[in-house]
């Protein structure tokens, strides 16, 4: 299993001009991940499943973030999961094929948003 950490629109394309990230990430004492998600930021959590493999995830934020959990397929982006709104959640999604999925929250109102996740391999 590999984890990867995405930051900011175009972040992958822009990386080299050292922009500064629209997120921030820290842990706590639980062992979940804190992101602060500043307005029209997003955060992803990603990571290589095989067919059959699950993750489970857990969430909570101050204000609702939009959340999904997705793959990409080509040009085409599966989603396995998708809400709007929410504050918090938790769950278990199964791999149906060998890909990167992604766990993705994405802040759409004008404040700074706490984040606190727990992501992995489910048991």
């Amino acid at each position: 299993m590999r984890f990867r950490h995405v930051a900011g629109p175009l972040a992958a394309t822009f990386i080299l001009l050292a922009a500064a990230p629209d997120w921030a990430r820290a842990q706590d004492e639980t062992g979940s991940e804190i992101a602060s998600l500043r307005p029209g930021g997003f955060h992803e959590e990603c990571m290589e499943l095989e067919a059959g493999q699950a993750i489970a995830y857990r969430f909570s934020s101050s204000t609702p973030l939009a959340f999904n959990i997705h793959y990409h397929r080509g040009n085409e982006v599966l989603y396995l999961e998708e809400q709007d709104a929410t504050d918090g959640g938790e769950g278990t999604v199964t791999a149906p094929s060998a890909e990167n999925y992604c766990l993705m929250w994405e802040n759409r109102t004008p404040e700074v948003v706490e984040l606190r996740y727990r992501a992995g391999l489910a048991e």
